[in-house]
């Protein structure tokens, strides 16, 4: 992941705390969060600062994240290879 501030661009991988290095889909809220979904590593949200890791046992029903949105209620949405969940 890379993201640019401050006329500065910025990597992060898994030495920083990423859960996987093959991102997928990614989205930022309406809060400005970012959410990063990965093959494999579930979902990584992003703060700016540090990454917070979502996977199977926070109840994803697959690991390998395919695509996320966000509805006008501000639900995420999230398609894995095994299913949606909200």
């Amino acid at each position: 992941l890379t993201t640019w501030k401050d006329n500065r661009f910025s990597s992060f991988t898994t030495a920083q705390g990423l859960s996987s290095n093959l991102i997928l889909t990614f989205l930022q809220d309406s809060t400005g969060k970012l959410w990063i979904g990965t093959q494999g590593g579930g979902i990584n949200l992003f703060d700016g600062k540090q990454f917070r890791v979502f996977s199977t046992e926070a109840g994803l029903p697959d690991p390998s994240i395919r695509a996320m949105c966000e509805l006008q209620d501000h639900s995420l949405w999230i398609a894995t290879e095994k299913g949606l969940c909200r």
